[in-house]
């Protein structure tokens, strides 16, 4: 299993650093998305489109998919966001 994770950050980030700015960029997108939750997007959403900008949407839909699975406890309650562990 060990393995199976450094090749994710291999395969997927080319350094520590990068995925540390993209769990930042992440983070950023949930916080400014609770401060402007009217827009009918979700905190996901807003998260997707923040990587979207720096990476193909297939890139960045994997990363988020990691990001969230491993970085964020999943909402207990229908209308909170994600929290970051």
């Amino acid at each position: 299993m060990v393995g199976t994770k450094v090749e994710v950050l291999t395969d997927i980030w080319k350094s520590a650093q990068e995925l540390q700015q993209d769990i930042e960029l992440v983070k950023r997108s949930f916080e400014q998305w609770l401060s402007k939750n009217d827009t009918g997007r979700s905190s996901e959403d807003a998260a997707f489109e923040s990587l979207c900008e720096h990476y193909c949407s297939a890139l960045a839909s994997k990363k988020l998919d990691l990001i969230l699975e491993n970085c964020f406890e999943k909402p207990t309650d229908e209308d909170c966001g994600w929290v970051r562990d």
